[in-house]
């Protein structure tokens, strides 16, 4: 934990860091959001309240309700969610202009990374992925697969117990791939059932719902100034 804190914190006071996305406390995903605050005590921040003073970035912070610098952003924004809503959420900062802030990853990152580059990684573990275009013939054991776009996220378009019908409905394979199941142990006991690892969240969630400055290295995302936020 200690170590994820230095890469995320760094040397700057925890309220200075924010964790950066849409609407977080609406994302299915906000039980990360809540662990992570509570391991690292940074919190999670809309894009939508974001304060944009010339290239420097303040935020309204929850504890003190003072106007507050932002240093670091861990950014978890998804830029297809933020195209697609970009009209319901209003004014926001555009985070891809040159701004005075380090980012965890930088938002370029998003581009560079995906689930595109799966196919490419043979690796013991790294589940055997293929472009649903370069697919010969087709595995007889289709069960133990999903189907998956290539550009989703969330969870979105996933088919989990896999037919050779749902391949044929498939109108653009070069935009999907095929990827061998991962089997999950069940190993984390919880008062419903013994659970696999990817329901951990529901084991944080029972227990926050139950009763009861050093400058010490620099940054290994920063950017350089004329490029920091360039896309």
């Amino acid at each position: 934990m200690k170590d994820l804190k230095d890469l995320i914190v760094g040397p700057y006071e925890t309220e200075n860091v924010i964790l950066l996305e849409i609407k977080p406390h609406e994302q299915k995903t906000r039980i990360d959001f809540y662990c992570t605050q509570d391991y690292l005590g940074i919190v999670p921040v809309c894009i939508t309240d974001l304060i944009q003073e010339g290239k420097k970035l303040y935020y309204m912070h929850p504890d003190t309700g003072k106007k507050t610098h932002i240093k670091r952003i861990y950014n978890r924004v998804i830029f297809d969610d933020l195209h697609a809503n970009a009209d319901k959420l209003g004014k926001f900062p555009s985070i891809t202009q040159d701004l005075d802030v380090e980012w965890i990853p930088h938002p370029n990152w998003f581009y560079r990374i995906s689930k595109f580059t799966l196919p490419f990684i043979k690796h013991p573990y790294v589940p055997a992925t293929f472009f649903l275009n370069e697919i010969k013939q087709l595995p007889t054991d289709l069960e133990n697969y999903v189907l998956k776009p290539l550009f989703s996220f969330a969870g979105q378009g996933v088919v989990i117990d896999v037919t050779s019908a749902d391949i044929e409905k498939v109108k653009d394979p070069e935009n999907w791939i095929l990827q061998k199941k991962v089997k999950y142990a069940d190993v984390i006991v919880t008062p419903r059932r013994t659970s696999q690892s990817r329901n951990t969240n529901d084991v944080y969630l029972e227990r926050r719902m139950g009763p009861s400055k050093t400058r010490n290295k620099p940054c290994p995302f920063k950017q350089r100034k004329d490029d920091r936020c360039s896309i």
